[in-house]
């Protein structure tokens, strides 16, 4: 198959390729984990649930990676306490939607990534909602072990002071786990 060929076939399935641009951008990636690598993350959609500290870092290393789109799920507005876990949230923040606020600071970190955020609950999304997202990470959620979407991936995080605890969720029967 020609390169003219390929590029027909990637615009048929929705697959987005990595322009010259990008590839002088992300150049130590892709010398990294190669340029196929490279072009998935910038076909892979994340869904972040509560921007507290964990997912924040998450966040922004995912943004700097070149992920092709980002969704920041997140109801609670800016406290006082939120300062210290996020380095995107300032004094004047305080009050605001903390995904909004935070979707502001990944914005400046690589425009070249779509985001977006909803500052709902996620009780309040169907589950085919998640559908359309190839990774899920939730930061803090105590409902997290009560999900299962169907095919989707999602990683779990709980945090208590300086210590992590990381969970893989997958769909039942891949890698024998569900």
């Amino acid at each position: 198959m020609s390169t003219e060929e390929e590029d027909v076939a990637n615009v048929k399935v929705g697959v987005k390729r990595i322009s010259n641009e990008e590839a002088a951008l992300y150049d130590r990636q892709i010398r990294l984990w190669g340029v196929d690598a490279q072009n998935s993350m910038r076909n892979s959609a994340i869904l972040l649930i509560g921007m507290h500290g964990f997912n924040v870092e998450v966040a922004k290393n995912i943004v700097l990676a070149g992920v092709g789109r980002v969704m920041v799920l997140d109801e609670e507005t800016v406290q006082a306490e939120d300062l210290g876990s996020s380095f995107f949230l300032r004094d004047y923040h305080i009050g605001t939607l903390r995904a909004e606020a935070t979707v502001a600071g990944l914005a400046e970190l690589n425009p070249r990534v779509d985001l977006s955020f909803e500052a709902v609950s996620l009780l309040e999304k169907d589950p085919v909602w998640f559908e359309q997202f190839h990774c899920v990470v939730m930061c803090s959620q105590y409902l997290a072990d009560l999900v299962r979407w169907g095919e989707l991936h999602f990683v779990v995080v709980r945090s208590f002071l300086f210590f992590y605890s990381l969970s893989l969720k997958e769909p039942k029967g891949l890698l024998g786990l569900g």
